[in-house]
């Protein structure tokens, strides 16, 4: 039975763009290879802002802006790790982004997965301590995401935090434990395999005595973003936002997070702009910087757009979007827009799951405190990640994407932005701040969110001034 399907002619010239180019791995090969991690405040970073927005020049979109702004950034520093007892050992470190230079010393507190009854289970220990957190997340339960971890051990007084890798033989995993100030305690990343050796030191039941020196800097530094748009035939001040970020972390080229997603949005931009005048409302590509180390590429851009934002139907986030797996839609608490994706997915006729899901680490959350409704390409059905793999570490380099994940991400993205911006009615409003406010609050994939609230009302240094909602 044939089904029915009022896009197919644009969907046919769609995929024959995408499943012809190799356009999406070529852009990843210059953005990894030649400006290697992008971390911001770099000259890399900017060189490759650069080239991104020569090839949106070059695909003849519209409104092609690199758009600049101040922030206070970081330079890693060398960090050292030693073990004063019961053996004499310095072991290889990394800082985690917005460590402060500094000293700490203090016994080992291991706390596992991380979990909250992890930490309960030890909590009359922490205080003083150097707390130590996999990687890893249980079986069954949801992503611990390492601000988590990070934010819940200095609520409970611990004096230094390690980040444990659970994967062997790639090295420490980084990421940042700051936002636009330097972190609370200190904070470093170690490779599994030194965490292993100081749990069996532990386990010798004499205790383990350590010390953390950090060198870090936090310097006034400039980043940008780049943006461009297609469409609007009939409602041009309408929008459809398609993201993903450009940073990496500085140890590595970030070519599945976040680049195999940063070309998509490339890609769809090239090959929508073919269709521009079958668009009847404004499709916005935005490549952020600063996602790695506090969302401030997209928060940015939420306030040099925010009189856009109340007429915008929806942010999709393309962050890592070619990485494998099926390329469902993921929406962020938006029970009404779900037979909107489940009917796109009919006519688009692959296998299309469509589930609900939110967490605060990626640019979406940016537009999820504007109240605009957001979502991500991914897969619910799925079993939760037990850790990022490849990601944040020496080894998240270009070898690992491949093209036919980025080729379906890309075919996604442009025919969702196609039926997002046609439907005459669309079954969702943006959010009011009662709204956004509840889901904070009650949300389990915030619990982050809350924690670093707790942070600013004991320390008062203002640590959500970026991500506070206005009104």
């Amino acid at each position: 039975m044939e089904r029915s399907n009022p896009y197919a002619d644009l969907d046919k010239a769609i995929l024959a763009e995408v499943y012809y180019s190799t356009e999406t791995r070529d852009n990843l090969l210059v953005l990894c290879d030649d400006y290697g991690s992008r971390f911001d405040g770099t000259d890399d970073a900017l060189r490759a802002a650069e080239f991104v927005r020569g090839k949106f020049e070059s695909y003849g979109v519209a409104n092609v802006q690199l758009e600049s702004y101040d922030y206070r950034g970081w330079i890693r520093g060398p960090a050292t790790l030693t073990v004063a007892h019961p053996i004499d050992r310095e072991l290889a470190c990394i800082s985690l982004p917005y460590c402060h230079p500094g000293e700490v010393s203090g016994d080992l507190v291991y706390v596992g997965d991380g979990t909250p009854e992890d930490f309960d289970r030890v909590k009359d220990d922490i205080p003083g301590a150097i707390v130590m957190v996999r990687t890893s997340s249980p079986p069954g339960h949801r992503w611990m995401h390492r601000t988590e971890n990070y934010d819940r051990a200095a609520l409970m007084g611990a004096a230094g935090f390690i980040w444990m890798q659970h994967v062997p033989g790639i090295g420490p995993e980084t990421g940042s434990i700051g936002w636009t100030h330097d972190a609370l305690i200190p904070g470093i990343g170690v490779a599994k395999e030194y965490g292993d050796l100081l749990v069996r030191l532990a386990e010798r039941g004499d205790g383990v005595r350590l010390s953390i020196r950090t060198t870090d800097q936090s310097l006034p530094m400039r980043a940008h973003n780049i943006t461009c748009s297609v469409g609007g035939a009939r409602h041009p001040d309408e929008t459809i936002i398609l993201g993903s970020h450009i940073d990496g972390h500085d140890i590595a080229q970030g070519a599945i997070d976040p680049i195999s997603g940063t070309v998509v949005v490339m890609e769809a931009a090239r090959i929508l702009s073919k269709i521009a005048d079958r668009l009847d409302r404004t499709v916005r590509f935005v490549i952020f910087s600063n996602e790695e180390v506090g969302l401030f590429g997209s928060i940015t851009d939420t306030k040099l757009h925010a009189d856009e934002l109340p007429r915008a139907r929806f942010m999709l986030n393309l962050d890592a979007a070619g990485k494998p797996g099926r390329k469902g839609v993921i929406l962020n608490r938006w029970p009404e827009l779900a037979d909107f994706f489940r009917q796109a997915g009919e006519e688009m006729g692959g296998d299309f799951p469509v589930g609900q899901g939110l967490s605060g680490f990626s640019d979406h959350f940016s537009y999820l405190l504007r109240g605009v409704p957001t979502g991500s390409l991914g897969d619910t059905e799925g079993p939760p990640p037990s850790g990022r793999g490849y990601g944040h570490t020496f080894w998240d380099t270009a070898d690992k994407p491949q093209l036919v994940d980025m080729r379906d991400a890309t075919a996604a993205a442009c025919r969702l932005a196609l039926r997002i911006a046609n439907a005459e009615s669309w079954p969702a409003q943006n959010r009011n701040q009662a709204a956004i406010r509840e889901l904070l609050d009650t949300e389990p994939g915030l619990e982050q969110y809350r924690l670093t609230e707790q942070l600013v009302k004991k320390h008062g240094d203002g640590i959500l001034s970026w991500w506070q909602p206005e009104g």
